[in-house]
């Protein structure tokens, strides 16, 4: 599971850096790849920076947008026109009521406002 992170390096003060971690990957180890590609591109006369400190995120859940997909060809005219999507990442529903506006997740999918990774 990924999670936001934030990460403190020297010379920073009271400064949290905030990241977040690849699949598998714990929050320390996200840190430190983070600062060493940091350092591996350093300017002459830049000083490296080393990670004094680790801890999790408030909201340590990741959410992100739903990838909406388009279900039937044709607008379904009854109870009121409006196009169905699925979404590719976690399957919930959703309908679509007017040409330009926003996807909104089907009642039976409430608890899926937001995609979790």
């Amino acid at each position: 599971m990924r999670q936001k992170i934030e990460f403190q390096c020297n010379g920073y003060g009271d400064y949290w850096e905030p990241a977040i971690t690849n699949e598998g990957e714990t929050p320390e180890q996200c840190a430190e790849r983070i600062v060493q590609h940091f350092n591996d591109t350093l300017y002459p006369g830049e000083k490296a920076r080393t990670v004094t400190g680790v801890r999790l995120a408030p909201d340590a859940q990741v959410t992100i947008e739903h990838n909406w997909y388009k279900l039937n060809n044709v607008t379904i005219m009854k109870p009121g026109p409006h196009d169905q999507y699925r979404c590719l990442k976690c399957h919930a529903m959703g309908k679509r009521f007017t040409l330009d506006g926003d996807v909104q997740v089907d009642y039976r999918h409430r608890s899926k406002k937001n995609c979790k990774i």
